[in-house]
């Protein structure tokens, strides 16, 4: 029987109990997470949560008040940015408009004196890479690209040093949604393409949940939660999570017997932890329209209807609560009409 070699997963990027001020006031407090080698790691918040802040830190443009920071189990806590190995794209790219695409993508090789012959291989290897045909695009000025191949110029420019970690500050942020929308499949390739470790900064839900093999999310300096997509998006572990991460019903219960007394009417929940009042969460999605085989079932009007393209977003008013549930556009239902809406017990998040 052949043995298939075992290889050992290395842990890239490491923080300690990170902390950061300006002044009194704290940008990062006690951040802990560690990052491995070859993943897609995506640190999401909203805008001041601290973590542009944080990959600066990764970076080294910025060093911590307190904490560490390792790179391969080596200490670069004060390491300058030179010395980690790590490429940067920044949310405004920094390309250097004098320079055609060919000089902005060799500038870093050339500050590390190489010869050319290598110098050009290298440029033309990252140019393929990024889906940039060299012939077509090596001499053209910086102005003379759409926002997307200025994108392309910016990740290939940060691959040509071979570094062992691409740090990527919300770097689709400026691209209008189609066009963003392929970047995301792009970024996607190419890292699994290269195999560098990529830690990528977003305000963006939906990009951080494609993108990502593993998600930080921090809100106020504070990391809320850390894993995969489907761990973040099924089973967020604070009430942050939840409704940052897609849309959410929440609902306030109380324990009545068996029952949860709701603005609703009574729920029954398969767990509640013991809590007497707890904060119900509801995924639209798992909100069913006419539903079959539920325990948790309510009559109500059908406020509003938004076509969505294959879904439709439908606002349902029990008791003057509103109740939001996403359908397939199949579903056939009238605004004014009242419907039977329902959900299982296994659906129901909660939080005390």
């Amino acid at each position: 029987m052949k043995l298939i070699p075992y290889r050992m997963v290395k842990t890239a990027v490491e923080l300690v109990n990170v902390c950061k001020k300006y002044g009194n006031f704290c940008v990062l407090t006690d951040i802990n997470l560690s990052i491995m080698e070859g993943d897609f790691f995506s640190i999401l918040g909203p805008s001041g949560s601290g973590k542009t802040t944080l990959l600066k830190i990764i970076a080294g443009l910025l060093y911590p008040d307190s904490g560490k920071v390792y790179m391969y189990d080596r200490d670069c806590t004060f390491l300058p940015p030179y010395k980690r190995n790590v490429g940067v794209v920044f949310q405004d790219l920094a390309l250097f408009p004098h320079l055609n695409v060919f000089e902005n993508v060799a500038y870093g090789l050339r500050i590390r004196k190489l010869p050319e012959k290598e110098i050009k291989e290298k440029v033309y290897e990252c140019l393929y890479t990024v889906n940039l045909d060299p012939e077509v695009f090596a001499k053209r000025k910086i102005s003379q690209l759409s926002g997307g191949q200025q994108q392309r110029v910016a990740i290939a420019r940060a691959l040509a040093i071979e570094p062992s970690i691409l740090l990527l500050d919300e770097p689709l942020g400026s691209l209008d949604l189609k066009l963003r929308q392929h970047m995301i499949s792009e970024l996607k390739r190419i890292q699994r393409k290269v195999g560098t470790t990529f830690v990528y900064v977003t305000h963006d839900q939906t990009e951080a949940l494609i993108l990502s093999d593993r998600i930080a999310v921090i809100n106020c300096g504070k990391v809320e939660q850390i894993g995969t997509p489907v761990e973040i998006y099924e089973k967020p572990k604070t009430k942050f999570v939840a409704e940052f991460i897609g849309e959410m019903n929440f609902i306030q219960a109380k324990r009545e017997g068996e029952y949860f007394l709701s603005e609703i009417g009574p729920i029954k929940l398969r767990d509640s932890n013991g809590a007497d009042k707890i904060l119900l969460a509801l995924r639209p999605e798992k909100v069913v329209i006419d539903p079959k085989n539920t325990r948790n079932v309510f009559r109500g009007r059908v406020d509003e209807v938004t076509y969505l393209g294959s879904q439709i977003s439908v606002k349902i008013n029990i008791n003057g609560f509103i109740i939001k549930s996403l359908q397939p556009s199949t579903i056939k239902v009238r605004e004014g009409e009242e419907v039977l809406l329902g959900f299982r017990e296994e659906d129901v998040l909660t939080f005390t």
